[in-house]
Order: structure tokens, then sequence, then C-alpha cells
């Protein structure tokens, strides 16, 4: 027998780098991962955030009509800067207009997408933790709502219920839980046959439980993600029925009502759409982006390759067709 000594020894590679551990090695803080490219991209976002969140504070009324200088051009097209977006047909103000209209577009869509979470999150973690009938029916209701078109619903609840805020939110929340409800089931199927998750059924934790404490933390970050691109989603669908005449009511000041308005002066006043839409751009590409960075801060491999074109996984959005 060979004694363990006598063993040659492996020459180490010469000119190979010293392999150095991860162990101890501090992660970059939080804010200097946000401070470069991601900071940049997320500005269309935070332009979006302040106008709605603080512009009303600072406005006048976006009702008041300044007829004498009616259609009057943005500042950067020799118009003048107490108007600094033009005015529409009625010399109100665009700018204080998109502001007022940007706050209600903002609550639409947090509103719409906090209920779908709730609904869909519910529905996902009960059908996939629990299986059986349960999940079919689920399943089955999932793919029930898939099969109409939100525009469909829309066109049924305003032809019997009329023009509303709240009506237009229940259209919203009916398309909007399904995604949270498919991504929900799936990983809850594949949780529950972890072994932390057989663990806690051994040691006698009851199924609320273990969807509460076990269950919902690890769905939790892609859920954050859903919602972040369920509210451009459901922002960019809010302007969509209303510019058909199927979302708010006339009377409110809304970025797609402000679309449909500015059609009929496309030639002689063309900011008057074209200025509500970019601050919809704005808010869709702006929660979009961070949706995506949320998912490569998610996913360590996506994060090494951040900065590269990746193909999303998932559809929250399914609904909303």
């Amino acid at each position: 027998m060979v004694a363990e000594h006598s063993l040659p020894r492996r020459s180490p590679v010469v000119g190979a780098p010293p392999r150095q551990s991860s162990v101890g090695q501090p992660r970059p803080a939080l804010f200097s991962r946000i401070a470069g490219a991601n900071a940049i991209s997320l500005l269309p976002l935070g332009l979006f955030l302040a106008l709605a969140l603080f512009g009303p504070m600072f406005s006048s009324d976006p009702n008041a009509q300044d007829l004498a200088n009616r259609l009057q051009p943005p500042v950067f097209f020799d118009g003048q800067w107490n108007h600094p977006l033009g005015t529409d047909g009625l010399g109100r103000d665009i700018l204080t207009r998109i502001m007022v209209a940007a706050r209600l577009s903002l609550l639409v869509g947090a509103i719409a997408a906090s209920v779908s979470a709730m609904i869909g999150v519910s529905l996902g973690l009960l059908a996939g933790s629990r299986g059986g009938w349960l999940d079919t029916s689920v399943t089955a209701a999932v793919e029930l709502a898939l099969s109409v078109p939100t525009i469909v619903i829309g066109i049924v609840l305003v032809s019997t219920l009329g023009q509303s805020l709240t009506n237009l939110l229940a259209i919203l929340v009916i398309s909007g839980w399904i995604g949270y409800a498919r991504v929900v089931r799936l990983q809850a199927r594949n949780l529950v046959r972890a072994d932390f998750i057989t663990g806690a059924v051994a040691i006698g934790a009851s199924r609320a439980r273990i969807a509460r404490v076990h269950l919902l933390p690890n769905v939790m970050p892609q859920v954050i993600v859903l919602f972040c691109q369920q509210v451009a989603a459901v922002m960019l669908w809010e302007a969509s029925l209303t510019y058909l005449g199927i979302g708010l009511p006339i009377e409110r000041i809304s970025l797609g009502g402000m679309i449909r308005e500015g059609q009929q002066h496309v030639f002689d006043g063309w900011w008057i759409a074209f200025m509500p839409g970019l601050a919809i751009a704005l808010a869709v590409i702006g929660f979009n982006l961070l949706a995506d960075w949320l998912q490569s801060e998610r996913d360590p491999a996506q994060s090494a390759n951040r900065g590269r074109r990746h193909v999303r996984t998932t559809d929250p959005t399914s609904g909303l067709q």
C-alpha cells in the first residue's frame, strides 16, 4: 500500500491567478449600485412621479380658460413661458392638465394593481399549495378570464353600469389578477416540494401558516416585479379605454381624454395630443425599467449580465389583452 505522503503533489499552474474567496467580501452598497446607469434609466419614472405627486400642488386651475391664448404652441416652438407646453382649443394650460391627469392615472394604476395583486396572489397560493380540486378550479377560472378580452369587459360594464372611476377599476381588476395567479401558483407548486416545507409539515405547521410564513415571503420578490409591470399596463389601458369612451367620464381630466380632445386639432395644435401621449410613454417606460432592474437584482445571473438584452419569462399582464 502506498503511503499517503509518497503520492506526488500536483504542482501549481504557472501564471495562474490566485483563487480569491468571495466569503467576507462586502456587497456593493445599494446606493452605489443604483447610482450608475440604473439611475439614468429611471429618470423617466422620476420625472413622471414628480409631475404627478408634486405638480398639482403648485399649479393653477386646470379648467381655467384663456381664449386670447388658445392653441398657443409650446415654449420650444415660439410659445410663451406662461404656458410652457402650450394651450388647447379653449386656452387651457396643457402642463397643468397633464399634472392633474398624471396623478389620477397613477392613482388608478396603483389601486387596480394592488387589488389585482391581493386577489391573484391569494388564489395562486391556494391553488399551488393545496392542489386538487382547488387548483383545478383556479386554473379553469384563469383560462376563462383569458378568453375574454379586456375591451369586451369594458364595453359590457360601461353599457350596463355607465362610466365611472369605480367601473373602470372593476374592468382593470377583472383582467389584472390573472398574471399574479399564474406566476404565484407555479412558484408555490415548486416550493411545496422543497425540504423546508416538508420540515414545516413534519413539525405540525398548518397549511395557513405554511402559506403565510414560508410560501408568501418566497414569492413576494416576483410579485413586486409583476406589480411594477402591472402599474404600467394598467395606466396604458386606462388611457386607452378613456380614449375609446369606455373609461373615465368626460368631466374627469385624464391623459386618454386629453388625447381624444387633441385629435380635433391634429394639424393646428398637434401638441394637445402629443404631450399627454409623451407623459404616458414616460410612465410606461419608467415602470418597466424599474421592473427590469428589480428582476436583475432578484436574479444574480441577470444581475451579472445587466445591460444586455434579456427575454422576460413572465407575462404579468396576460389578462390585459
